[in-house]
């Protein structure tokens, strides 16, 4: 089966779980950190897929990366995770995790690329313009890159509008190339 819809459906049935029992708040905190520490830590992600480490010792790695303590329920899904012999892919279901809870708390999560580190005043413009949109929370990351001179680059839902400067330079570039091979 793919490992993609493996993923989901444990991600799903982890976060209904934790709506059940009114700890969904926590597990979100805890699967964030986890995540953080599986890009950051490559000793972690290779800890977790050892064979000869026990289940008990492999939650015990976990609990001390999510900051030290985890919600009991997520205990209890780790182990049935490890019993299944899927801790190959808890980061996917970390990461899909976190996207279901984002939608079932209705929050959007944007990118804002700019030159500069974007101010607070436009960084809550963007978070007031696209809240007046989704009706719901906004989360923007602001992501610092000089290679586009100036301008920003928007991402949301999957959509990017850039209006960076590198881009309009190279539209130009390519108009001006295109118009002399005439």
């Amino acid at each position: 089966m793919n490992r993609g819809i493996i993923a989901k459906r444990y991600a799903r049935a982890l976060l209904s779980f934790s709506v059940e029992k009114g700890v969904e708040d926590a597990v979100y905190k805890s699967m964030s950190i986890l995540c953080e520490s599986y890009l950051e830590v490559k000793e972690f992600r290779n800890a977790l897929i050892i064979p000869i480490l026990s289940d008990d010792k492999k939650i015990g790695l976990i609990e001390t990366a999510c900051g030290g303590t985890i919600p009991d329920e997520l205990k209890r899904f780790l182990s049935l995770i490890l019993k299944q012999n899927r801790e190959d892919l808890l980061h996917s279901i970390a990461l899909m995790f976190i996207s279901f809870y984002n939608e079932y708390k209705n929050v959007t999560i944007c990118r804002l690329t700019t030159a500069q580190p974007a101010s607070e005043e436009v960084i809550d413009s963007v978070k007031t313009l696209v809240s007046n949109n989704t009706g719901g929370s906004v989360k923007v990351n602001n992501v610092v890159n000089s290679n586009i001179i100036g301008g920003f680059i928007f991402e949301m839902n999957y959509k990017r509008l850039d209006a960076s400067l590198s881009t309009q330079l190279e539209t130009i570039k390519r108009e001006l190339t295109s118009e002399n091979a005439n």
